[in-house]
């Protein structure tokens, strides 16, 4: 609701609508520098907090991440993948990855944590898990 405080007071009945719409507008400087990486990876019982730091200079989207749960003879416990969306210059973005409640948690040794982005490059980052 909307009062306009430049008018007198009329005695109208109504509802206005007021739309607010912004176009993300990416500029590319001059020398573009890619930089990223898996800045973070925190746990909360059943649940990863994968947090990626753009340090480069242009913006990027990150097409997906990929997270494995190997055991300690390297067989794959668990796979989880999450799209991905924008992250400018300087920021990051934090995933929440949930690993499925019937995985037995001390059966996991190591994470392998992928992220693609749509540029085509690679971030990875190894962790072992009970360092979590």
């Amino acid at each position: 609701l909307k009062i306009s405080s430049g008018k007198k007071y009329q005695k109208k009945v109504g509802i206005s609508v007021l739309l607010n719409f912004s176009l993300p507008v990416f500029i590319m400087p001059v020398k573009s520098k890619f930089e990223g990486k898996i800045e973070s990876v925190k746990r909360e019982k059943h649940l990863l907090k994968v947090k990626i730091h753009n340090t480069g200079n242009i913006h990027f989207l990150v097409r997906v991440v990929d997270v494995k749960g190997y055991d300690k003879q390297g067989h794959i416990v668990f796979e989880r993948k999450i799209h991905g969306w924008y992250i400018l210059p300087g920021a990051s973005t934090t995933y929440n990855i949930d690993i499925p409640g019937n995985i037995n948690l001390s059966q996991i040794e190591y994470l392998e944590i992928i992220a693609n982005t749509t540029d085509g490059h690679t971030l990875k980052k190894a962790v072992r898990f009970k360092e979590l």
